[in-house]
């Protein structure tokens, strides 16, 4: 179907109306014949349709989202309309200390829909233009939707009814009869005959890109992706996101495409100054420091009321425009590059050598480097024990030379050793006996930031965090000689060759660029290949949640084999001397006597 952004609204209401008997819907002026079908005549029909559950209220909202708890209250379901979003604030103790309160505090299920035509429309002014999105944004119990298609309306609207939980929906004015072939074609979004819904706290990645990230929501996202293409014209490739849902959103995919760009900017509607926008930066910055090579930028709109002239009323909102300015002159340094730039051409500040003497520069650390020694210089306090242990690979070696090309050939993945050390590796620690290889020791305050609090929780640490599961960790170096450390989940479980194909797929995610978040998290044992770099051997520091870590040397010609040093590196509180060398003489075992048929199911 192509239909419009309040036609969906509307088949979305009728559709759930008649799915759900005990649904009521509320709302001034809703009702035929006295109404209309609301304001913008979202609801039009609807009274005909349903004419004992679709009610006219009186003009008073903290009335109407009094009223509409009290129906879900009961065991109903409710859809409560804002005239305009701006009339809500008549309401709030209604819609926090009510609907989300009883819900969030006292855990009773509470089925209501707040609908908010929101933001500007023409001429509005400042009592009919307003965002309120904020005004809720940090109200547990409250969901919080931006829909900016018809399909996403639609479909977001079904969900939020569905829910036993209040949901602010804020639908934008300007977009209700927008007629669908003026939707640009990423938007073109066509709505599905069958019955669908849309998940809570899932965005949408409008558009690829790979040097910047532009989030947006709302009908800003017209406006976002209006930049983007200028961006284009620049040479830039920006990724756009509609969050769709901003509380809960979607921080794994927001986390994703910054690993990628490291640069965002952040567009929407709301005033700038304690908009959403400043709110996700925040977080931006605070959890993911290490990807920025520049500063999150907000586009917002002014700290001062619309204004109600259109010729001013244009010059207050953001748009396309102010967008690329705010990339340009922020992000790039207002250079005018019209290539496609690299995270390393543009970092988050220029580094400032200061001349010591003719000779001594002191160079600041980048900010990746700052972020590493400190975890670095944390993980070091915890008691690190090194025991080294010579192994024979000789028979390895030849296992590999001899079915390298078939391997390759059938399951489409290069063999390597390191295939051969990471599955020894985790069938030993799948063993009883080695619980402890794979597990960590509680540190309640291990997330400290002082120093002396962290070593506290060190010393006093007495409880075993058993993981009964192997997701083995291994360093992959990358571009500029960084590392990082992908994750195998349940990598105890795997065949060989899932093994190794797992291996590859993972490594070569990260030499593009392309990990996911989720794959750099929740290892528990480290694989390092220090051998690599034609090491011999190499002291591995224990990583947060792990007890043990094994590097693996270069390999060196002997007169009776091809020989290597294997180093555990262990935590010396959980395990002792003992243990450690039945780990190391149980892998040696496993290595030198190498029976496993790789290509076997």
């Amino acid at each position: 179907m192509k239909i419009t952004y309040a036609e969906a609204i509307n088949a979305a209401l009728r559709e759930e109306m008649g799915r759900f008997p005990e649904l009521f819907i509320i709302g001034e002026d809703i009702c035929r014949p006295k109404g209309k079908g609301g304001a913008f005549n979202v609801t039009a029909g609807l009274s005909e349709l349903f004419p004992p559950r679709v009610l006219n209220t009186i003009l008073n909202e903290s009335s109407i989202i009094g009223t509409a708890a009290g129906i879900a209250l009961r065991g109903m379901r409710v859809v409560a309309e804002m005239q305009f979003a701006d009339f809500v604030t008549d309401a709030l103790k209604m819609v926090r200390d009510y609907a989300a309160g009883l819900y969030y505090r006292n855990g009773i299920k509470l089925p209501l829909v707040i609908r908010m035509p929101s933001g500007a429309t023409s001429s509005g002014g400042a009592f009919h233009s307003i965002c309120p999105e904020m005004m809720f944004f940090n109200v547990p119990g409250l969901i919080i939707l931006a829909p900016s298609t018809p399909n996403e309306a639609k479909g977001l609207l079904k969900t939020a009814i569905r829910q036993d939980s209040p949901v602010i929906f804020l639908e934008w004015k300007n977009l209700y009869h927008l007629p669908y072939e003026k939707y640009p074609d990423e938007l073109k979004l066509e709505i599905p005959e069958k019955d669908y819904t849309i998940p809570i706290g899932k965005a949408r990645i409008v558009r690829d890109g790979k040097d910047i990230t532009v989030v947006s929501y709302g009908n800003m996202l017209f406006e976002a992706l209006r930049a983007c293409d200028l961006l284009k014209e620049k040479g830039i490739e920006a990724e756009l996101i509609d969050l769709r849902s901003l509380m809960p959103f979607d921080w794994q995919t927001v986390f994703a495409s910054l690993e990628k760009t490291g640069r965002v900017i952040i567009a929407h509607e709301d005033k700038k100054i304690g908009g959403f926008g400043m709110t996700l930066a925040q977080m931006i910055s605070e959890e993911m420091f290490e990807y920025l090579y520049a500063q999150p930028v907000v586009v917002g709109a002014p700290f001062t009321p619309i204004p109600h002239h259109p010729n001013l009323e244009k010059e207050y909102l953001p748009d396309a425009q102010k967008i690329v300015e705010a990339v340009m002159k922020k992000i790039f340094g207002d250079t005018g590059i019209v290539t496609s730039l690299k995270k390393t051409d543009v970092p988050v500040a220029p580094m400032k050598p200061e001349a010591i003497d003719d000779k001594i520069i002191r160079v600041p650390f980048s900010s990746a480097q700052k972020r590493v020694a400190k975890k670095m210089s944390r993980n070091w306090l915890r008691p690190h024990i090194h025991d080294d242990i010579e192994v024979d690979v000789t028979r390895i070696w030849n296992d590999r030379e001899q079915n390298k090309t078939e391997f390759e050939g059938r399951f489409k993945a290069k063999l390597t050793l390191t295939h051969y050390f990471a599955y020894a590796a985790t069938q030993v620690l799948t063993r009883d006996e080695f619980w402890k290889f794979r597990s960590a020791v509680e540190e309640k305050s291990a997330e400290t930031e002082t120093p002396s609090d962290l070593l506290m929780a060190i010393m006093f640490a007495d409880t075993h965090l058993r993981k009964d599961f192997v997701n083995l960790a291994f360093a992959v170096d990358i571009e500029n000689h960084d590392l990082l450390v992908p994750i195998v989940k349940n990598a105890g479980d795997m065949r060989f060759s899932e093994l190794a194909s797992t291996i590859n797929v993972l490594a070569e995610k990260c030499r593009q660029k392309k990990i996911l978040p989720d794959e750099l998290q929740g290892g528990n044992f480290t694989l390092t290949n220090v051998g690599a770099f034609g090491t011999l051997r190499g002291n591995p520091i224990l990583l947060d949640g792990q007890n043990a870590s094994l590097a693996i040397g270069a390999i060196r010609e002997a007169d009776e084999g091809r020989k290597i040093i294997l180093t555990l590196a262990f935590d010396h509180r959980p395990i002792n001397g003992a243990e450690a060398g039945i780990f190391k003489q149980a892998l040696k075992e496993f290595l030198e006597n190498w029976s496993v048929d790789i290509f076997g199911d």
